[in-house]
């Protein structure tokens, strides 16, 4: 009975005595735990965190020159070391401080150690030039311009992207996406299928089947291609298998370049490769074609180079041309028409032409030069006749 006893007591000391040292343990790895949470580690350079009541700041910087900031409302620490950001807007400024685009959305995931920003959902950005956003004086939002009847829509130099499941790659200062991308800059709307984006030079890439619609100058536009790229600061489009139609005319090729100004109205179009000027009149085929517009976005004149040839085929009149190349002056008030044209090198024409439509004699004449200058007018059908030509260097006419 004593042995018990004297067991049962030894029993109970190592107990308490275990259980003081798992208390002393206890203690210990709090005061561990709470020096760890008052320790600051050391970050890359350039780079800060800024963690606030219920939201979470994260910004890197080259220099002097701060490169982007995420900022988020509410943010979720994951055990794989990744963020999970609520209510995100993330700034980039470029490589050169020149941009202020913005990318915003709901939820977000953030890679601190790969650098990879992932959207996780419908994700918006606005393309603008720091230059104008602070003209504006806009930190946060796009800059808008107030429209004839009182509704906002975006300034002329700002480009607005909707799409989905964005990822942004930090150490190539690029984003991408291959789902649906919805664009809008000015009066213009347009869908393209995937796109990819650069931070530092705010050039945007859409990836295929693209289609741009809308006003410029007064005037519908409807513009389509194959693929397209848009460099935000210069506000130049580069396309491929382009085709630009307005009210009536159009023009397609391989590739074109397309310059707006300020007020995001068109104003040029280099095309190249294949180029095809139509209209309800006829069809002119180069391989190069230069076009300057006027305030309206509509023809002012055009360079046509490389061997062209052009057809028209209309009731009353039909005509056929060959030469090396032709400028064409346009005129009118609303739609313009060309009423001034020089061409040049192995000028050939031949025009067919009747007065009525039930008259089917047709009277004939052909023209062979080395120059043919024309003019036209505004004849009794509202449409443009020949008024008069000159030809020289070899001239001969039929």
């Amino acid at each position: 009975m004593r042995d018990r006893v004297a067991r049962l007591r030894f029993w109970l000391a190592g107990s308490a005595a275990l259980l003081l040292a798992v208390i002393v343990g206890f203690i210990a790895y709090g005061r561990y735990v709470s020096h760890l949470r008052h320790l600051k580690l050391p970050l890359p350079p350039g780079v800060n965190i800024e963690r606030e009541a219920g939201g979470w700041t994260y910004s890197r910087a080259n220099g002097s020159k701060t490169l982007y900031t995420i900022h988020a409302a509410g943010f979720q620490q994951g055990k794989n070391g990744k963020t999970t950001l609520r209510e995100v807007s993330v700034v980039l400024f470029g490589k050169n401080g020149d941009r202020h685009d913005r990318v915003y959305g709901h939820d977000f995931e953030y890679d601190e150690k790969n650098g990879v920003l992932r959207a996780l959902g419908l994700v918006h950005i606005d393309l603008e030039s720091a230059k104008a956003a602070k003209a504006v004086g806009q930190e946060g939002e796009a800059s808008t311009v107030e429209g004839p009847e009182g509704e906002e829509s975006l300034a002329p130099d700002v480009v607005h992207v909707t799409t989905s499941d964005l990822v942004y790659l930090d150490k190539l200062g690029i984003a991408a996406t291959s789902e649906d991308v919805d664009v809008q800059t000015g009066d213009m709307k347009g869908h393209a299928r995937g796109a990819d984006y650069s931070s530092d030079s705010g050039m945007l890439m859409l990836h295929s089947a693209v289609t741009l619609a809308g006003t410029s100058g007064g005037h519908e536009v409807r513009i389509t291609a194959a693929q397209a790229q848009f460099e935000q600061p210069t506000q130049v489009a580069r396309l491929s298998n382009a085709t630009y139609e307005s009210e009536g005319r159009s023009i397609s090729a391989d590739h074109a370049v397309l310059h707006r100004r300020a007020d995001g109205t068109l104003g040029s179009v280099d095309a190249d490769g294949n180029v095809m000027l139509t209209d309800a009149g006829g069809k002119a085929i180069a391989r190069t074609a230069e076009l300057q517009m006027d305030a309206a976005g509509q023809p002012a004149s055009a360079l046509l180079a490389g061997g062209i040839s052009y057809a028209g085929n209309e009731p009353l009149r039909q005509v056929r041309a060959d030469a090396k190349e032709a400028r064409v002056g346009f005129a009118g008030a609303g739609k313009r028409e060309p009423d001034h044209a020089v061409f040049t090198g192995a000028v050939h024409i031949a025009e067919r032409i009747r007065p009525d439509a039930k008259v089917g004699t047709w009277s004939s004449r052909e023209v062979n030069a080395e120059k043919l200058e024309t003019w036209m007018k505004l004849g009794a059908a509202g449409r443009m006749q020949l008024s008069s030509a000159e030809a020289t260097g070899q001239a001969r006419f039929v």
